[in-house]
């Protein structure tokens, strides 16, 4: 759902490597992590894609467990799109299962 939502152009993740693999989400065990431009369209078609998705699966997506992160962003626009998903923003750097993730973004090696 969420791949056909990209070609239609009601979401959109990002590029990476010189062949521009497009990367919209990434999938770890039970979690997932979304990849979105700084749209409050394209936060609103992705939390409707997630609320079919449960509907039709029969499987419930906790948006109160979830976070949403963002890389220059201001704080103010990220609240407002946290509250979109009824979630908490999280700041970098982050950690995902115990690992930290993130850091300086004005260094090469961020």
């Amino acid at each position: 759902m969420l791949f056909r939502a990209e070609e239609i152009g009601l979401t959109e993740g990002f590029s990476v490597g010189r062949d521009r693999t497009r990367v919209s989400l990434l999938q770890f065990a039970d979690d997932t992590i979304f990849f979105s431009k700084v749209s409050l369209e394209h936060l609103q078609n992705l939390k409707i894609i997630l609320l079919v998705f449960g509907q039709v699966s029969g499987l419930k997506i906790n948006l109160e467990k979830s976070t949403i992160s963002g890389i220059n962003t201001r704080q103010e626009l990220l609240s407002s799109l946290a509250s979109v998903f009824y979630c908490r923003v999280s700041e970098w750097p982050l950690s995902y299962l115990g690992l930290p993730l993130g850091g300086n973004p004005k260094t090469i090696s961020f």
